[in-house]
């Protein structure tokens, strides 16, 4: 099954935030390996999981880096989400869902590099 489709009734499980134009260019750049296509099993499995289920049972520091934009993977639920698990840091940066990888990835990269320091000694 493709991963990405560029049309939006096409066949494709990501089209939304320029998911076939993130895909394809990052490939063409730093991947030429990369097939676009998913397991239909890993697919389906995936359907049914909602980690934010799961983030009050986490035992350790989880850091969230939420494009308020992202339309394939909303951030809304996380953000109102009250009271927040004490372990789970949220960063909010503009943008969609590819942002953290591209204009925004200094905000973002920022904000790991000082969450991993914080909890990792460095």
């Amino acid at each position: 099954m493709p991963a990405t489709t560029d049309e939006a009734d096409g066949v494709g499980v990501m089209y939304l935030d320029g998911s076939h134009a993130f895909f394809t260019a990052t490939a063409q750049k730093r991947a030429p390996a990369w097939r676009n296509e998913l397991l239909v099993a890993g697919f389906l499995e995936a359907a049914d999981w909602r980690p934010f289920d799961d983030l009050a049972r986490s035992k350790v520091p989880l850091l969230v880096i939420a494009a308020l934009g992202d339309m394939l993977t909303p951030p809304g639920p996380l953000l109102a989400m009250e009271p927040k698990p004490p372990h789970v840091e949220v960063v909010e940066i503009p943008g969609n869902h590819f942002e953290p990888y591209e204009a925004g990835f200094e905000a973002s990269s920022g904000a790991a590099v000082n969450f991993f320091q914080r909890h990792l000694g460095g």
